[in-house]
């Protein structure tokens, strides 16, 4: 049994990061404003009332929450009876997993679970813990409200709504005198307006980026005369240096109370930001993502800033992982921060998410500054697919990528989207021509269906992507009461639409098989050994090693200097002899009509082949091909 009053400390502010937080990453949010409160004095303490309930019901438990429950909040469900009256895990339970409540039975009809990956839930187990949930909410807010705070609120984002109105109603009932708010990505815009149809005993809820709101309030709310205002709109931050750079003790001390042999150190993530807003997303918005909310213009810190509070973090946090929490990072950083990192060599492994249009120099400029894994928001192998999205890159650039991160050792976090307005089946033919090839290349992470969400084009301007009926996922109305603005209140949604893939749904299945075979394949469920395309230099010779066993391949071949040039450059294709032999011998493809190689190597023979291959070139030049069966000693060598 856990007990709260272990991380408890006086003050006049407590913020709470309420359940179902993800257990390796600090609230950004939350600490910024902890540190902007005790810039003026004021005892601020950030509570992981999350990490309690983790303790309290087992981690593999908890995480199963929002590792597996996307479509059907049942992070949310969780706490509906507490927050709102509602039958225990809301209205509905045994439909909560059933796509003909969100898509209708003609369309479900055609995807099946599998296809969509709705979760598989233990409902008797979740069943045991909620019924045990009104103990332990009443030990952790008996302990909260003792304490005496004047100012409690909770940060909410994704599903953290029924949880914070549950532990803030119990603490004003139990302590009335004290000013409850809540803030966060779920009170964005009029999600604001949404969470006060709740009706929960919550004072104040702050709307947008609310740094300089949440001074003001404190301001007021110290002296006696806090505003008038139940929803306090917030203003853009415009000035990122001008913020302060947060702590995370914290985080840490009740990590090592309640998780320290759970949650290693080790994988745990300093949050850090050094922008905010898309750059990408100024010019062109794409078409399904609603990560901005309100706040797409984009601002940066300086790079000074950054290398001065980075070294801090290097010197200071428990862990060498920094999460970059900005949606793009700054385009001039390639030249004004990262040659800096470069230099002082932090020794820091940092995340960060871009654009996917990188040469092999920045992808290997990201590797020597500690950039050692990227989001590049690839979604698609289709050019036709990517530009329904407004991605602005093309799936030749996102195929160079994949390999120009494995010839660098950069990891790169992507998935596989389908369900768009209006694509055409032909995009997941093309995919699947290509899929089996790259098997080499690390995999997606899921073959996913789009969300329609708030804040993004498709959301905001359907008509122009001939979208219809955009409504909240079913399961919201089954948790919120039935006074509650849930159109004003959801994040998620989904709308009527045409859409190839579920004409050819085969073709959707068929992708998911083969990316379900490539991640086997690449955590060695289906194999010993990762599938390698790559060419190498031993002994002075090129050799190519392809073990990824696919129909008229060759595991182990010499090479001729011109030969490893042809295959490790892009060029326009032209159908010449020696491209034609690649793309037959499964080493290349053509991608937007260029010729696309498919092998990876050590990124400095790559880039003295690209080199080369910019100098004008006569004519295609001959190939001296060694004959399939190399001695066996040059080949085992080869494959060292």
């Amino acid at each position: 049994m856990t007990d709260v009053n272990k991380a408890l400390r006086d003050g006049e502010v407590l913020i709470i990061v309420p359940p179902f937080a993800k257990l390796v990453y600090q609230s950004l949010g939350a600490h910024v404003l902890q540190a902007l409160a005790r810039e003026r004095g004021v005892k601020c303490q950030v509570l992981y009332l999350s990490m309690f309930m983790a303790a309290e019901i087992g981690v593999e438990r908890y995480r199963s929450f929002y590792d597996e429950s996307f479509c059907v909040l049942l992070g949310e469900r969780f706490f509906a009876r507490q927050a709102f009256g509602r039958a225990p895990l809301g209205e509905n339970v045994s439909e909560m997993t059933s796509m003909a409540r969100d898509f209708g039975e003609e369309k479900a009809a055609r995807i099946d679970l599998d296809v969509h990956e709705r979760a598989r839930i233990d409902l008797d187990a979740v069943r045991e813990q909620e019924a045990k949930l009104d103990d332990w909410l009443e030990r952790v807010t008996d302990a909260i409200a003792a304490k005496g705070y004047p100012i409690v609120g909770c940060t909410s984002m994704f599903q953290q709504i029924s949880s914070s109105v549950a532990i803030l109603n119990r603490i004003k009932a139990k302590s009335p005198q004290t000013i409850t708010i809540i803030g966060g990505a779920n009170c964005e815009g009029e999600m604001a307006e949404g969470m006060a149809s709740l009706g929960a005993d919550i004072d104040h809820i702050f709307s947008g980026e609310s740094e300089k709101t949440f001074v003001r309030f404190l301001d007021q709310a110290l002296a006696g005369e806090p505003p008038a205002e139940k929803i306090l709109a917030g203003e853009p931050c415009l000035d990122m240096n001008a913020l302060p750079a947060p702590t995370f003790e914290d985080y840490y001390g009740q990590l090592d109370l309640l998780l320290g042999d759970q949650v290693p150190l080790k994988d745990t993530w300093v949050m850090y930001e050094t922008s905010r807003g898309c750059w990408w997303g100024q010019k062109q918005h794409c078409t399904f993502c609603g990560l901005n909310g309100e706040g797409m213009a984009f601002r940066q810190k300086s790079p000074d800033r950054v290398i001065g509070e980075l070294e801090v973090l290097a010197k200071t946090a428990p862990t060498r992982n920094v999460m970059m929490a900005d949606n793009i990072m700054p385009h001039n950083y390639f030249k004004a921060l990262l040659p800096e990192l470069t230099e002082r060599g932090l020794n820091l492994n940092m995340f960060y998410e871009m654009k996917a249009n990188l040469s092999l120099e920045r992808v290997m400029a990201l590797k020597r500054a500690g950039i050692n894994s990227i989001q590049p928001g690839i979604e698609a192998l289709s050019t036709y697919l990517l530009k329904r999205m407004r991605k602005g890159v093309s799936a030749r650039q996102n195929l160079m990528l994949l390999r120009y991160g494995m010839a660098a050792g950069v990891n790169l976090t992507w998935n596989l989207l389908w369900g768009f307005a209006d694509e055409e089946p032909e995009a997941f033919e093309e995919t699947l021509a290509i899929a089996p090839l790259i098997h080499h290349l690390q995999p997606p992470n899921a073959v996913g269906h789009l969300s329609v969400e708030r804040f993004s084009p498709y959301f905001y301007e359907p008509e122009r992507h001939n979208i219809r009926n955009i409504r909240p996922l079913a399961s919201y109305r089954d948790i919120f009461p039935e006074n509650a603005d849930v159109e004003k209140l959801a994040y998620h949604f989904v709308a009527d639409y045409e859409s190839g893939g579920y004409e050819r749904i085969d073709l959707v299945r068929a992708l998911r098989d083969d990316v379900d075979l490539w991640k086997a394949q690449w955590n060695g469920k289906a194999q010993r050994h990762v599938p390698e395309l790559c060419i190498r230099v031993y002994e002075g010779e090129l050799a190519l090693i392809d073990t990824r066993g696919l129909e008229g391949t060759e595991q182990v071949r010499l090479l001729e200097r011109d030969e490893a040039a042809l295959l490790l450059t892009s060029r326009r294709y032209n159908a010449t002899p020696a491209e034609d032999r690649a793309i037959e011998r499964k080493l290349a493809t053509v991608m937007d009509g260029w010729f696309t190689p498919l092998a990876v190597a050590d990124p400095e023979l790559i880039l003295e082949f690209e080199a080369e291959a910019k100098r004008p070139a006569a004519t295609e030049r001959s190939f001296h091909f060694i004959p399939p069966a190399a001695p066996a000693a040059t080949a085992a060598a080869a494959r060292r």
